[in-house]
């Protein structure tokens, strides 16, 4: 045993070093609860789709701007993408700029409702029930979903069972994250949130068991912008989580943590200081970024590009 957590315990493979949670489940209707209620819709319910784009552009996850630029590279032509695990639409809208043909699955019913209003191809459930007059994916995308899933290897071989021309790219948790160095493991680390955590050795297990003959690992560079969203997105969990309980089985706020989310959903000025930290952060926070990576250390995700 790991650690235990609440009603979980993690637990380690002797041999890939795959963590993994026990019970591997999170409850029902979680990510409606927690992570699709309050502030996190507010950036960007208030929003057309193109200013939507225009700010996922400017405050981009590093991550996403590597796909972008990998797609670019690998690609004549624009191809179609498929992102499961769309979450706010972040990757969308970033792919919408670029003329890519992008569509999306999420689980969260809330969401893929702001999603749609705003013009965007989305689908409620999973990547087998996506209506059939959908185009094939060139590229099956599915960024920070891969710990989220009870099943990661029925999960990974069912995508390459359905589109088994498509490659894969996926971002997890990077063992060799700067956060990890400095002895922060994130609240949204633990169960019942992530239920896996991955290592270099077990992605790649688990990617071949799938069926991909070929994986490919990418490791990017820190930048500002991760330390912002590292270091503000674990202050403002912590407070949200301070009544709920580390060990809390629905996921539901109460009392005051309760009110602080909806103090904050309806602060919009509280938002605009939000992301004005997170547009000028890679300037700010940049001679801390450049440090981190002259240790070595790296962003706070990793890539894996199968195929």
């Amino acid at each position: 045993m790991v650690e235990r957590h609440g009603l979980w315990i993690m637990l380690e493979c002797g041999q890939c070093k795959l963590q993994f949670a026990h019970p591997m489940r999170s409850p029902d209707g979680f990510y409606d609860k927690v992570f699709y209620a309050g502030t996190s819709l507010e950036e960007i319910r208030h929003l057309d789709a193109r200013a939507m784009a225009g700010r996922a552009k400017r405050l981009g996850w590093p991550v996403f701007e590597f796909a972008l630029e990998w797609m670019r590279e690998e690609f004549v032509g624009r191809p179609v993408v498929l992102d499961i695990g769309c979450g706010r639409g972040a990757f969308l809208a970033m792919a919408s700029l670029e003329g890519i043909d992008a569509f999306g699955t999420d689980i969260a019913v809330e969401p893929v409702q702001v999603l749609r209003s705003k013009g965007f191809r989305v689908h409620c459930g999973s990547h087998d029930t996506i209506p059939e007059d959908w185009p094939d994916p060139d590229v099956v995308t599915a960024f920070e979903v891969l710990e989220h899933v009870p099943d990661p290897l029925g999960f990974l071989r069912s995508i390459h069972e359905k589109f088994p021309q498509a490659r894969l790219l996926l971002s997890t948790p990077s063992p060799e994250r700067w956060s990890l160095k400095v002895g922060l493991r994130e609240d949204w680390d633990y169960p019942p949130n992530h239920l896996t955590r991955w290592s270099e050795a077990s992605l790649e297990v688990v990617l071949r068991r799938a069926g991909y003959a070929r994986v490919d690992f990418v490791f990017p560079e820190v930048c500002g912008l991760d330390v912002y969203w590292i270091v503000v997105g674990h202050t403002l969990h912590k407070l949200r989580l301070r009544e709920r309980g580390k060990g809390s089985v629905d996921g539901s706020d109460t009392g005051a943590a309760r009110v602080l989310s909806e103090m904050l959903g309806k602060a919009r000025w509280i938002r605009g200081l939000y992301f004005f930290g997170a547009a000028v952060s890679n300037r700010l926070l940049g001679p801390i970024a450049l440090y981190f990576n002259r240790k070595g250390w790296c962003l706070s995700s990793m890539l894996a590009l199968a195929q």
